[in-house]
């Protein structure tokens, strides 16, 4: 696994002030009003980021509901523990329950949920619990977090687009424009100091995985790494290939034997860890 490749500071303050200003507002709008887009997305223009971020501006409108949630059940959230080779830390669980009553936009207050959906919240997070070691966090301390781990994300997103930005103009490392292959003879890190190029590649800033495990046969989920939300990968393990943008991820597998799912992997960073192994599962 690559050990040299960290975004460069101009990246990291961007990240760090988009993640601020998006965290803020989680508490800055009254219930009627309402926005065409995420304050994260207008947030990047305004700074001036180019990289894609629609899955992030989702995942945050997820949070956002079920932190609305979590207001009217003591104002705590539910936590997983995680790690990557620097650090471990409790990251916000997604519940991801089909609920039979209205979701409003992530980005409005939510009116009181009716008690009949407290109560199905509270089974969930007991069988959540029985599998995961879920500790309730208030909800100032997982903001506070969120605005770190969101920032780091954002930093890998930012940096990596603009590598492959890069590669595809033929610039850096990437010799010849950039076919979705490593040109001949390119190894190593370009000049710039940025991060290796992957074995191939995706319109739109996409850049090939490769995830490992030890178990055959599973359906691979994946998960930014600031919010556990899992949605598909591929299948069957292993290897499983994908192309996903740049940020920090995290994997689990589903199958017969572990519909609920799988121990959850380490942290990858992409770039540069295109070939991810975990032996998790």
């Amino acid at each position: 696994m690559p050990e040299h490749y960290r975004p460069n500071e101009e990246s990291q303050e961007i990240a760090r002030n988009l993640a601020s200003l998006t965290v803020n507002d989680l508490d800055g709008f009254p219930h009627e009003e309402r926005r065409e887009t995420a304050p994260l997305e207008m947030h990047a223009r305004q700074l001036g980021v180019d990289a894609p971020l629609h899955d992030v501006a989702f995942v945050m409108e997820e949070f956002a509901w079920q932190r609305e949630l979590a207001r009217q059940v003591g104002d705590r959230m539910p936590c997983v523990r995680v790690s990557d080779e620097q650090e471990e830390g409790n990251v916000p669980l997604s519940l991801q329950v089909n609920w039979p009553f209205p979701r409003s936009p992530g980005w409005i207050r939510s009116a009181p949920l009716p008690p009949e959906a407290l109560a199905q919240y509270h089974d969930y997070l007991h069988q959540y619990d029985a599998r995961d070691s879920i500790t309730m966090e208030p909800t100032n301390k997982v903001l506070e977090r969120l605005k770190k781990s969101l920032g780091d994300f954002l930093a890998y997103r930012i940096d990596g687009f603009r590598a492959w930005t890069s590669w595809m103009m033929g610039g850096g490392q990437g010799g010849p424009r950039y076919t979705g292959k490593v040109p001949p003879g390119v190894s190593g890190l370009p000049p710039s100091g940025g991060p290796p190029p992957p074995l191939s590649s995706a319109p739109g800033g996409g850049l090939g995985v490769e995830l490992w495990c030890n178990s055959p046969g599973l359906t691979i989920e994946f998960s930014h790494a600031y919010f556990i939300h899992f949605v598909n990968f591929g299948a069957p393990s292993s290897p499983v290939k994908n192309a996903v943008l740049a940020g920090r991820y995290i994997f689990q597998g589903k199958g017969p034997t572990c519909p609920s799912g799988t121990a959850r992997s380490q942290i990858f960073r992409i770039p540069p860890d295109y070939k991810a192994v975990t032996t998790l599962f």
